[in-house]
């Protein structure tokens, strides 16, 4: 899973909720770039504005510069002096100089402007070229640095958002579709604890798969409870988290985005039949499904998956992410023979996929089936707050732990996966990099999905 700001910043992920400080001031000084010019628009609006083409009355000039000599008012006027001194009524020029002209002066006039005998100026609404003049209100002075403050957090929020997109574009093939559309399984994808991915954004390239394969994709937003589940063939938990808060202010250990009864409900639901793919990316979702992955005997692990072990994760880290994108490949021993790797026949198995950071865990239960195994140099970071990294942060050796898993329990079946982007095609940053199944060296990701899904539904594997 990627950053929200990774594509102004690095190659790993998270949710906009576990920005690091770094990333957050980068996004206010941007904010800074682009908001000051439009709020100076602002403040002008709602200040007091008088320039060389305003407009002026005998009463506001007053009576001292109205009885100042005519020559010495009219300044850039110069047509009109000997007239005006001569007691002449003079008409000034009824057009605008920007430039040029006389002196470069811009100024416009269609009013009268008649000089008594004494060379007095008789003032009647005469416009005379000033000096521009900008006083601000006293209002728009003290809401300064609440309009300033309103609008980078406005702007920094908003990007946070706009960094991670969907890719509606992605179209992956599916050649031969276990089902008709809308005649497959009931898919349910879990959007009732504050999901970091969902059918209508992040997870939309998912759900658009699943149905192109025949499932009937549908989100779930009700607690799981025995009645809502029998509405479900194929229930889909990706990155479920306690609340909408900022992770930085999550306790530790993080909270179980799921009661005691919802996960008992589920565990007695997948006894009898249910097919569950739960995907809990790295800290703090990881920590937030826990619970939930340990009633089928799984341990996950609250932090972040890394390779290079060593000082080089840590600073990896801190930088964003890691430098090499995480592969699993058969000759390496980190992608396990598997029913959902061979496929229904050899044109849909699947020679390498890759995943995006996440975490590891361990499941040692009876019947479990490694699907993806992490490299030997691989550790964990674990630091107490989402993303913030010291040279000092908890780390330990998770080589060989696990990145992906399949169990049978009772007469359902059961896949985890520590890392949720793989399942997912997304726009990130600025740059628009691509990441999920439509980033480089993920072009089997799609199919590996889907043969998720259909051992899952018992198409692979019956």
């Amino acid at each position: 899973m990627r950053f929200p700001f990774r594509g102004a910043f690095s190659t790993t992920t998270t949710s906009s909720a576990g920005k690091p400080a770094a990333r957050m001031c980068f996004a206010i000084a941007s904010a800074a770039i682009t908001v000051l010019p439009t709020l100076c628009v602002v403040l002008i609006s709602t200040s007091s504005f008088r320039s060389d083409r305003a407009w002026f009355s005998q009463r506001e000039l007053g009576a001292g510069l109205c009885a100042a000599p005519c020559a010495e008012t009219a300044t850039g006027a110069s047509e009109t002096k000997a007239s005006a001194a001569r007691g002449a009524t003079a008409r000034l020029r009824s057009e605008e100089r920007i430039g040029g002209g006389v002196r470069g002066v811009r100024w416009r006039s269609r009013e009268v402007a008649s000089c008594g005998d004494a060379g007095q100026l008789r003032c009647h609404m005469l416009r005379i070229p000033i000096r521009p003049r900008c006083r601000l209100r006293a209002r728009a002075i003290r809401a300064l640095p609440a309009l300033i403050l309103a609008s980078l957090v406005t702007f920094a929020i908003g990007s946070a958002g706009a960094q991670q997109v969907p890719d509606s574009a992605f179209r992956p093939p599916v050649p031969r579709p276990a089902w008709a559309t809308g005649a497959g399984p009931r898919l349910c994808l879990d959007e009732g604890h504050f999901n970091f991915h969902t059918l209508d954004n992040r997870f939309w390239a998912f759900g658009e798969l699943a149905r192109r394969a025949g499932y009937r994709v549908a989100p779930m937003r009700a607690a799981f409870t025995a009645a809502a589940l029998r509405a479900c063939d194929l229930l889909v938990i990706s990155n479920a988290q306690p609340t909408g808060a900022a992770w930085t202010t999550y306790p530790q250990p993080t909270p179980s985005a799921f009661s005691d009864v919802e996960i008992a409900s589920v565990r007695v639901w997948v006894e009898g039949g249910g097919q569950l793919l739960l995907i809990a990316d790295h800290m703090p979702l990881a920590g937030a499904a826990l619970r939930l992955a340990a009633t089928f005997g799984a341990t996950f692990t609250d932090g972040f998956a890394y390779g290079a072990a060593g000082e080089g994760s840590v600073e990896a880290a801190r930088g964003g992410g890691s430098s090499e994108p995480t592969l699993f490949r058969p000759a390496d021993g980190t992608l396990r023979p598997h029913p959902m790797i061979e496929g229904r026949d050899s044109t849909e198995r699947v020679t390498q996929v890759r995943s995006f950071t996440g975490q590891a865990f361990r499941w040692d239960a009876p019947g479990v089936r490694p699907v993806l195994v992490l490299p030997p140099d691989y550790i964990s970071l674990e630091p107490r707050i989402a993303w913030q990294f010291e040279p000092s942060t908890p780390q330990r050796p998770v080589g060989g732990w696990l990145q992906g898993a399949t169990r049978r329990v009772g007469s359902g079946r059961v896949a985890l996966f520590g890392e949720a982007a793989m399942f997912s095609a997304q726009i990130a940053g600025a740059e628009r990099r691509l990441m999920g199944m439509n980033a480089p060296m993920a072009e089997q990701n799609s199919r590996f999905v889907l043969n998720v899904l259909h051992w899952l539904s018992g198409v692979i594997d019956p």
